[in-house]
């Protein structure tokens, strides 16, 4: 193959010309038929025997990273107004949270699902 005129130009055709041959033999599939089937017969690819796989053991262990337990109520003084100590309790706040706590987790199954059926090629 002769070009002539600008360097650049030609060396971009010769590359664009080179992939073409290699996405035209890459995809001849009916072509690479018998190579295809001899990679396919190795050992590698042959079926196993399915193995039966406890779910039950997979979640019983502790799945949390934090602790289950609220913290402890804050207490603090006050100088004025006769040096009174007041305390705040957070029992009402870790309620809400464990109360929150399915829904949060029903509402992430359902995301991580959406997200991972997508990728696999759901609309």
């Amino acid at each position: 193959m002769n070009c002539v005129g600008d360097a650049i130009a030609c060396a971009q055709l010769v590359y664009l010309k080179q992939q073409k041959c290699s996405g035209d033999a890459a995809t001849d599939f009916l072509g690479q038929k018998d190579d295809i089937a001899d990679f396919l017969d190795q050992p590698a690819f042959e079926s196993e025997e399915d193995e039966e796989i406890n779910l039950g053991e997979m979640f019983s262990e502790g799945t949390r990273f934090l602790p289950s337990s609220c913290p402890q109520a804050k207490s603090f003084s006050l100088t004025t107004n006769g040096g009174r100590t007041f305390s705040l309790s957070f029992e009402p706040l870790c309620q809400f949270a464990s109360d929150l706590s399915y829904l949060i987790v029903a509402a992430a199954a359902v995301f991580y699902a959406l997200y991972v059926g997508r990728a696999v090629g759901g609309e």
